[in-house]
């Protein structure tokens, strides 16, 4: 999962839709990952966006 902050927050942000989102493991792992932070192992997979909420202001 990933979450736009107004400033991103550690890591590697991912871009999607020229918008700038930190990453937010939500599943429990090996090691303790903080926001913006994604285990070794995940590094390797490449990632989907399958679903993207923008509230209406």
């Amino acid at each position: 999962m990933a979450v736009q902050f107004d400033t991103p927050v550690g890591g590697d942000p991912i871009v999607y839709k020229g918008k700038t989102y930190s990453i937010c493991e939500p599943t429990p792992q090996k090691e303790n990952l903080g926001i913006g932070k994604m285990s070794a192992d995940l590094k390797k997979i490449p990632y989907q966006v399958v679903y993207a909420y923008e509230p209406k202001h």
